[in-house]
């Protein structure tokens, strides 16, 4: 039986994830601790040893984070709840962790649980690194020095912004060109790293190609034109793409 704790300020949230799981993961899940606070999860913590905490980003008196900071070891895997509008939304995409938007959507929790009992069943190692990173990420929140986690077939790495030159699609994966001649394909698709990425200079430039507009080192007239990248590419620009291309890298 998996073991875990809810930490959030609201109690009717509580109490309606807590009725959730019992109907749908009744004989997998079994909720150890209902938290209202920091301080009271943090001592729940040591007492039950949950393997899984849904952890509220936003409360009155603190946040999920600071939960994070202070809880001794990091030996569980996290479920984020957050809502559409939270600061903290976009890093936590950035770092790969789950997450469930409130008003608590049933689909979305199925999936959410169904992935974290699949890890756990396993064994596969606890979220620590993507944590460590979405921590970090906090502190510069609109720099390029930021992490992205990208999602591998085989393993998931961690990469500054500043690092990644382009994303291509082919039919099976996204391939990631990165400084230093290195390449990373992950199963995502290229809209998940445009909604990611957008406002950090990046491009969609045709169907199949996103640009990291700051590694841009000359534009080729002709039609919609071309991208010569920092990595010596080509990219092809579509017509429809081309002036806001030529604004975005005439601001850069």
């Amino acid at each position: 039986m998996i073991k875990a704790l809810i930490l959030d300020d609201e109690i009717n949230c509580i109490d309606t994830l807590s009725i959730i799981l019992d109907r749908k993961f009744g004989d997998e899940i079994k909720v150890v601790a209902k938290c209202t606070s920091i301080q009271q999860a943090i001592d729940c913590m040591d007492l039950y040893n949950p393997q899984v905490v849904f952890l509220d980003v936003e409360m009155p008196n603190g946040t999920g984070f600071d939960f994070l900071l202070n809880v001794k070891k990091h030996n569980f895997h996290v479920v984020f709840i957050t809502a559409h509008e939270s600061y903290a939304l976009k890093a936590i995409k950035f770092n790969a962790i789950d997450y469930i938007l409130k008003p608590i959507n049933l689909n979305e929790l199925e999936v959410a649980v169904s992935k974290i009992m699949q890890k756990i069943k396993e064994d596969v190692i606890i979220n620590v690194p993507e944590i460590g990173n979405l921590l970090d990420n906090l502190k510069t929140l609109k720099s390029d020095s930021r992490k992205v986690a990208l999602i591998g077939n085989k393993q998931t790495i961690f990469v500054e912004i500043k690092e990644i030159i382009r994303f291509e699609f082919d039919e099976t994966s996204t391939a990631i060109y990165l400084t230093g001649n290195r390449v990373h394909h992950s199963p995502k698709s290229l809209k998940d790293f445009e909604e990611m990425l957008y406002e950090y200079n990046f491009l969609r430039v045709n169907v199949s190609s996103i640009i990291n507009l700051s590694h841009v080192k000359a534009y080729i007239n002709g039609g919609g034109g071309f991208a010569i990248m920092s990595d010596d590419s080509k990219i092809e620009i579509s017509r429809r793409r081309k002036n806001e291309f030529l604004t975005k890298t005439a601001n850069i």
